[in-house]
């Protein structure tokens, strides 16, 4: 799965197989945005990469950020509004209050171009999200680990969903990975060096 920063050129160059995944190498494998599964058990898998960089003023196009890295109508054309147990993504839906907080806190640091782009990435996210209407979600990009149970709704269909954000992996302590048992949806997060993390 992509996020922000990924040059598209060159990823975009790898053909997506009969199975609808990118295979990079031999155990790096791509996930397109708007894939599909179903998993052990009949849990269901959707996937929405992308999101839109807050630092964009910082970078530069063709070099540092690609147009690809945003989500797009196509994209959420492809995910479809069919729901699945699981989502995997790289932003985040909106109205997470524990990451809401955070980057309440943290604006001051960006200009409000910077902002405004990441705000309509995030949005786009939102509606990939609401289509999908997951049990779990997994996310990054945000590079702090938050773990919470969020309510929607959906016009009269009401859902919760665990947002789960994994945590940069600079910190042998940080929660940046996660084995999900995709029959109980309990996730058991571990570090870099294989000690287990409780939650």
């Amino acid at each position: 799965m992509d996020g922000n920063h990924e040059d598209f050129n060159i990823l975009y160059q790898f053909p997506i197989g009969e199975d609808g995944l990118r295979r990079i190498r031999p155990n790096i494998i791509h996930i397109p945005r708007g894939y599909r599964s179903l998993l052990t058990a009949g849990r269901t898998l959707a996937v929405l990469g992308g999101a839109n960089s807050i630092d964009i003023g910082n970078r530069i196009l063709g070099r540092s950020y690609w147009n690809e890295e945003s989500i797009t109508e196509a994209d959420l054309t492809g995910l479809g509004n069919v729901h699945a147990d699981v989502m995997i993504g790289h932003d985040a839906p909106l109205h997470v209050p524990t990451l809401d907080t955070s980057l309440e806190a943290t604006a001051h640091w960006w200009p409000h171009t910077g902002l405004a782009y990441a705000a309509a990435g995030r949005a786009m996210f939102h509606r990939g999200f609401l289509q999908v209407r997951p049990r779990i979600y997994l996310g990054g990009h945000y590079h702090l680990h938050i773990d919470e149970l969020v309510d929607y709704a959906v016009g009269d269909e009401e859902f919760r969903t665990r947002i789960v954000i994994l945590d940069q992996g600079g910190s042998a302590t940080a929660f940046s990975q996660a084995i999900l048992n995709v029959r109980s949806l309990h996730l058991q997060f571990f570090t870099r060096d294989g000690r287990l993390l409780s939650t």
